[in-house]
């Protein structure tokens, strides 16, 4: 699947931002450092990810994109071809077995995630595209920043926070 190269970050947003303020707009001081900006959006990207995670709330995304929240689904365990389950590995449980059972080592035997914590359910940030009215949606995908799923996996394992998403 060919993946698109074109990238626009916050340098690209800021430079077309320094390049739409009139004159009269730079000598009022409208042009802010970009440091600044930077960290307003890091600060509101946060304050969205954790009233996704805490309250689940769906954010709706402007012009018409969709929305974005957090959905969960139980997975059907399943067999694959080579013996193994469809789950993912816990290679650490793994590592300790086959410390333990060489022999579970030479059959490679694996340990799998099952999700206790969770009632075996998994949860992910979706895009919800349905009410999207942009021609070709299907193109693009949505990929949360590293620290945004381990907050979600961090809630969902503390006992301490009760939190319960809408069943994809």
């Amino acid at each position: 699947m060919p993946r698109n190269t074109i990238d626009i970050g916050s340098n690209e947003i800021y430079k077309h931002y320094v390049d739409n303020l009139d004159s009269v707009e730079k000598e009022v001081g409208y042009a802010i450092p970009q440091r600044i900006i930077n960290a307003a959006v890091f600060d509101l990207n946060k304050k969205l990810v954790e009233n996704m995670i805490l309250k689940n709330r769906f954010i709706a995304m402007p012009y018409n994109l969709g929305s974005l929240g957090i959905m969960k689904n139980k997975p059907l365990v399943k067999m694959k071809e080579n013996g193994r389950l469809n789950l993912a590995i816990d290679f650490y449980e793994t590592n300790k077995l086959w410390e333990e059972n060489p022999e579970a080592k030479e059959s490679k035997r694996y340990m799998y995630h099952r999700n206790l914590h969770s009632g075996g359910y998994v949860a992910s940030f979706r895009w919800i595209k349905k009410k999207a009215r942009v021609k070709n949606i299907f193109g693009y995908k949505f990929v949360p920043v590293k620290q945004a799923k381990r907050d979600l996996a961090k809630a969902m394992k503390d006992p301490l926070i009760k939190v319960d998403f809408f069943e994809r």
